[in-house]
């Protein structure tokens, strides 16, 4: 499977499960920045993907990052990676 292959899949799965949980962005109160991220994990070729953005009040972005990783051993690993990359 292509790596690009691989992106979609995890593209497919986040937005089925965020169709199923789809949440209101609240704004952060005055000056506060508020950071959301998430991560996706392929079990069989031991990859995960994370994506951290930030927002300030007025919903402007003010940070987008998203990663590749590989040998990553499990759910739980990939979880980590991603809020250590957020932190």
């Amino acid at each position: 499977m292509a790596y690009s292959s691989f992106w979609g899949e995890l593209y497919s799965a986040t937005v089925s499960s965020l169709l199923c949980t789809l949440v209101e962005w609240k704004k952060p109160m005055g000056t506060i920045i508020k950071i959301n991220f998430d991560g996706a994990y392929n079990r069989q070729r031991d990859r995960s993907a994370s994506c951290i953005v930030a927002r300030d009040a007025e919903r402007e972005v003010l940070v987008l990052k998203s990663e590749n990783h590989e040998g990553v051993p499990s759910t739980f690993a990939a979880e980590a990676i991603v809020s250590h990359r957020a932190v």
